[in-house]
């Protein structure tokens, strides 16, 4: 497996920030759902990625508060979100995009029967949107955070036994342990490897760098030669206008270490 980097856009305004062309090291970009339903940003995503070769990736494509409550909501709460989906699924549709992600409360359905039937229900029912536009689902799956849950985390995918739902490694390098906690997940994750999102932190102590990338070589390098996703996501207080330069630099001079 070979990393591919991307771009976490987080807003309205990061948007207004990137330049026209982006360094050569952002491969893709990752973006909230609501950007979806305006066509201003439909139209810049357009000229900034797929018109220049890039893809984009949906993050939350539907609101992770309401993804997280629709399970055991009313019918008519449902009946809006399948709504909502689908329309998001198909502006994502003409804009390239082949993966989104979405905050559904798999923690809470681990250890609540009720919630976690309703859940399923609810998932079964949007495969078939997701089947309809050649869209995959990404779980977020927190790192280490959620590292004792991980056996359960898969129990759970499996039991949906449809190909389309993924897992989204969310790592959090900057926690005490962490490299020895993903060390310990990886057997579990043999088949989730492919869907990263990391964290940019700006403190001196926490920052992500090419050391902080070297350490992760190995992880992403087991396997074929299928590329692994990873997503730089900088959130809201961290983006500048400076942060694309800044940061593809660090993936250059990672990428320049290899055969070293």
């Amino acid at each position: 497996m070979r990393p591919v980097f991307g771009l976490g856009i987080p807003g309205e305004e990061a948007l207004s920030l990137l330049p026209d062309e982006l360094p050569a090291a952002m491969a893709f970009g990752e973006i909230p759902g609501e950007m979806l339903d305006s066509a201003s940003h439909r139209a810049a995503l357009r000229r900034i990625f797929p018109k220049q070769g890039r893809a984009l990736i949906v993050r939350d494509i539907m609101p992770a508060d309401l993804a997280g409550i629709v399970p055991a909501a009313p019918l008519r709460l449902k009946v809006e979100f399948d709504s909502g989906f689908r329309t998001r699924c198909a502006a994502a549709a003409k804009m390239g995009c082949r993966v989104v992600s979405a905050g559904f409360d798999i923690v809470r359905a681990l250890t609540d029967a009720s919630y976690e039937a309703g859940l399923v229900k609810m998932l079964h029912s949007i495969a078939g949107i997701l089947e309809e536009f050649g869209t995959i689902m990404a779980f977020p799956l927190r790192l280490p955070a959620e590292a004792e849950s991980v056996s359960a985390f898969l129990a759970f995918k499996h039991r949906l036994f449809y190909p389309g739902f993924r897992y989204l490694l969310e790592f959090h390098y900057e926690e005490p342990g962490a490299f020895e906690i993903l060390e310990n997940a990886l057997g579990v994750l043999n088949f989730e490897r492919s869907l990263w999102r990391l964290p940019y932190r700006p403190d001196e102590e926490s920052r992500l760098t090419e050391d902080v990338l070297e350490k992760l070589r190995p992880v992403w390098r087991r396997g074929d030669d299928r590329p692994v996703f990873v997503c730089v996501d900088p959130g809201r207080g961290s983006f500048e206008r400076e942060f694309p330069e800044r940061f593809a630099a660090v993936i250059d001079r990672f990428s320049a270490r290899e055969g070293e």
